[in-house]
């Protein structure tokens, strides 16, 4: 990939992984963030259930971010990670079981496709190996201010009684970097990374049809889904949908593009 300019529009202090990796493969990197992570309004509804612990089955965990401020907060708190551990924990996917390992908690569950449905589906699985127990099963779900309402309406589905907490805020960036707007609208930009639905929202209102300037690459058909749904072509799609992933895709299309040329 060398001379093939990707713009990165992960939340600021978060871009190191995606940014090696794309430099490992030659590629020149530009970083505007589109979305800022930030601690809660109040931190009550964590805190109680932080205190409560030991009333639920599981803990589950849809996002690194989430991850991250949890622990946070447990520190603020005095909490040992100890108090996990009579829980079966679930995060979404390898990211955030890493996150959550580095972090001395053991993850139980992990979908073979890193989706929403299919984390519910797996902890649903898991369930019905608890079907003798007569105390109601409950789960705490960890999560950000906005995404798809998907864990807990399907977990009530099934009877688990799902308490759902806000452990983050993402919110939009509204105004881009004069100089990224600048060298996209030159076409000076080849690719755009998108790494999740909310910052693919947020890109592009903030960027608009100067996006249209690049190739888009997604890291999930969902984000993808997002993408075209606002009149944007998606170019790449992960497979897995990991930063590997993404990046191998972008590899994969760039070298069908050389190839094509001189068909």
């Amino acid at each position: 990939m060398a001379g093939v300019n990707v713009l990165i529009t992960r939340p600021e202090g978060q871009t190191d992984k995606l940014k090696n990796l794309l430099v490992e493969q030659g590629a020149q990197v530009e970083i505007q963030p589109a979305i800022a992570i930030l601690p809660p309004d109040s931190w009550d509804e964590l805190d109680d259930v932080v205190y409560r612990l030991e009333e639920y089955a599981y803990a589950v965990f849809s996002s690194v971010n989430g991850v991250n401020m949890f622990f946070r907060r447990l520190a603020e708190l005095d909490r040992s990670v100890e108090a996990l551990n009579s829980l079966s924990v679930a995060a979404v996917g390898a990211a955030t079981a890493a996150e959550l390992e580095r972090q001395g908690v053991g993850v139980q569950i992990i979908p073979d496709e890193y989706r929403a449905e299919n984390l519910a589906a797996a902890i649903v699985e898991d369930v019905k190996k608890r079907s003798d127990e007569r105390k109601p099963i409950k789960a705490a779900l960890f999560r950000a201010s906005r995404g798809r309402e998907i864990l807990k309406p399907q977990l009530e589905s099934v009877g688990i009684e799902t308490t759902q907490v806000v452990v983050y805020k993402s919110e939009d960036v509204l105004n881009p970097n004069p100089e990224i707007l600048e060298k996209l609208n030159s076409g000076a930009i080849d690719w755009v990374a998108l790494t999740s639905s909310a910052i693919a929202q947020s890109t592009i209102n903030m960027l608009g049809d100067a996006l249209r300037k690049a190739k888009i690459a997604c890291i999930s058909p969902i984000t993808a889904a997002v993408v075209e749904k606002n009149g944007f072509t998606v170019d790449a799609v992960a497979q897995p949908y990991t930063m590997e992933g993404l990046v191998e895709a972008i590899m994969e299309a760039v070298g069908s593009s050389f190839l094509k040329r001189f068909a």
